[in-house]
């Protein structure tokens, strides 16, 4: 029998999400400035934006969306990584709404979001293209999904796992799966098929290193890892 491959019961370590002794959660923690700086460069000012975090974890980015004065909704499937985001939002004096629920099965209306985020989601569901037309579901005309995930290949699968996991001891073993992970031509055709208009895009890797984790930013390659955003275009004026 071969090794079990995405292992999602890591992610439900309530414990483990906002501390520095994990190493996933140390690396996890190291990536959400990368997101956030990309966030920033978009301009969408977070003052009393609707955002809905698909996958979100320990809220290692809704939390500081939130502190930022966004109107914060992450969604999980694991009762865990919401405890421990629920659990930091108290620590922090943040509001935060969490539901328990599948990123492709959101109990939310339509067009409830101007921003959607889908961070490190695609590459452990079943069906990663139902997340992306759930993401279409929830954004208004005018609204942004930004998306980042590990690239389908050989690179990606050796620095990931080989490197990642077997190696360097970065992550835990089992985390990934590379059979799951996500070519950006794909992942492009989901985005359109869902409504939305794919815009910029840039390679993410590691640029440093800072308090015993890897430290991330822009990569000229995108063949490990990708960040990137798209738009469901302004509904049209009708003149007569």
């Amino acid at each position: 029998m071969g090794r079990a491959r995405n292992d999602l019961a890591i992610y439900g370590r309530t414990a483990s999400w906002w501390s520095d002794d994990d190493p996933l959660f140390r690396q996890l923690a190291a990536l959400a400035p990368a997101r956030l700086a990309y966030l920033g460069e978009l301009g969408l000012g977070l003052e009393g934006l609707d955002v809905v975090d698909l996958g979100c974890g320990g809220g290692l980015v809704a939390v500081p969306l939130a502190r930022s004065g966004a109107r914060v909704t992450g969604v999980d499937a694991s009762p865990g990584a919401l405890a421990a985001a629920r659990a930091q939002a108290s620590a922090t004096g943040v509001s935060l709404s969490l539901l328990e629920a599948s990123a492709d099965a959101v109990p939310l209306p339509d067009a409830c979001a101007d921003l959607v985020l889908c961070t490190d989601v695609l590459v452990h569901v079943d069906h990663p293209e139902r997340v992306v037309a759930e993401a279409g579901r929830l954004l208004r005309p005018g609204g942004t999904l930004f998306w980042s995930t590990l690239q389908r290949g050989w690179l990606a699968a050796f620095v990931a796992v080989t490197l990642g996991e077997d190696l360097l001891g970065l992550v835990h073993k089992g985390t990934h799966d590379p059979a799951r992970f996500v070519s950006l031509d794909a992942l492009s055709m989901w985005v359109q098929a869902a409504g939305l208009s794919p815009r910029a895009s840039m390679g993410l890797g590691p640029v440093g290193w800072r308090r015993g984790a890897l430290r991330f930013g822009r990569w000229p390659l995108a063949g490990v890892m990708a960040q990137g955003h798209a738009v469901r275009p302004q509904v049209a004026r009708v003149t007569k």
